[in-house]
């Protein structure tokens, strides 16, 4: 009896290894363990993407109650376990399988099977559990649950399945729990509404209090306007009196400057004159000579001094001298000089003091 279960279980071991690590079972199919192991590849990295991602965004929620936040964390940590360690050893199967390492295939084979077979019944209890919770929570008639009107303030709990009993036997009150709640949401409503219009009166004098400054700040634009066009035009007119001043300041150098000439003029003129009367004062006495008759006229201005001398030669003797030099020079002239004379600022017809002369 020993050597018959021997020889079965050997035959068992071969069919085993025959199964599932055998060259038979592999040899038409490398091409599509290939695909395979590649598909599988791809599949782990995305299961162990997609559930990274999900255990962020349930770190992150803050709606979920706590049991179902906890079983959803169960159910995404043993979906990455499958990608990252059940795919890759479902992987490394079917290329041992594909060259033919059948030890390793054995091995590799046992220890997928064995955390497959874990994983998937995690993942199935979790999901149970998920389902159970979800149950519990919206369809089990013996789950107490609040009345539907709460937020009105009705506080009774009761079994699911008394919902309806419990409607019909506090209908009363539920409507008295309703009137007393839409009169606190009239008075509410009115209150807010007295707010509002509170808020509403506050924004109409905030408005026209905007309204004022800005024309406010309008007319102090228009005044700096004015005061810049006025500060301008006095600009000009400082500016063009200066100009005046200066034309002014160039005429009084032109007029100093002919001045200062005539002034020199006046000098030289007297100068010659001076000296015809030291020449005359030494002619005085003698019976004939050549005189010249040597008038001195007028100043025109005092600003604009001009001095015209007007010259003759006539014969005569010199027999007075005025009261000054510059005045007037007494000569008497020959019989055959007839010409009218100047005494001083009086024409005269050649005689003075019984005298023919000219001055």
């Amino acid at each position: 009896m020993t050597i018959s279960q021997n020889i079965t279980e050997n035959l068992e071991e071969k069919t085993y290894e025959r199964l599932f690590c055998s060259q038979e079972i592999t040899a038409g199919i490398r091409g599509y363990l290939i695909f395979l192991s590649v598909f599988n590849v791809l599949l782990a990295i995305c299961s162990s993407l997609g559930n990274i991602l999900i255990l962020i965004a349930l770190h992150k929620a803050t709606t979920l109650h706590a049991p179902s936040k906890l079983f959803l964390r169960s159910l995404a940590t043993t979906d990455l376990l499958v990608g990252v360690i059940s795919e890759p050893l479902t992987v490394t199967y079917w290329i041992s399988a594909v060259r033919k390492r059948w030890d390793e295939c054995y091995n590799i084979f046992l220890t997928s099977f064995i955390v497959g077979y874990l994983l998937c019944g995690i993942s199935l209890l979790t999901m149970t559990a998920i389902s159970l919770l979800a149950h519990i929570r919206d369809h089990c008639p013996l789950t107490e649950i609040d009345c539907k009107y709460k937020n009105i303030g009705c506080q009774n709990a009761f079994p699911r399945e008394r919902t309806k009993s419990h409607l019909e036997s506090h209908m009363e009150s539920h409507l008295n729990l309703a009137l007393c709640s839409l009169e606190t949401t009239q008075n509410l409503v009115k209150d807010q509404s007295k707010q509002i219009e509170q808020l509403t009166s506050i924004f109409k004098d905030q408005l026209q209090q905007l309204i004022n400054q800005s024309q406010q700040l309008n007319d102090q634009s228009q005044h700096i306007e004015r005061l810049v066009a006025k500060s301008t035009e006095q600009s000009q007119q400082i500016a063009s009196l200066m100009a005046k001043d200066l034309n002014h300041a160039q005429q009084n150098e032109r007029l100093m400057s002919s001045l200062n000439d005539q002034s020199q003029q006046i000098a030289i003129l007297r100068s010659t004159v001076q000296g015809l009367v030291q020449q005359v004062e030494l002619l005085t006495g003698q019976d004939r000579y050549q005189a010249a008759m040597v008038i001195l006229l007028n100043r025109a201005s005092s600003l604009n001094q001009s001095i015209i001398l007007n010259v003759r030669k006539l014969r005569g003797t010199v027999k007075f001298v005025g009261p000054g030099l510059t005045n007037f020079i007494g000569v008497e002239l020959d019989p055959c000089e007839e010409v009218p004379i100047w005494l001083g600022h009086r024409e005269s017809n050649g005689t003075y003091e019984g005298k023919r002369y000219f001055s």
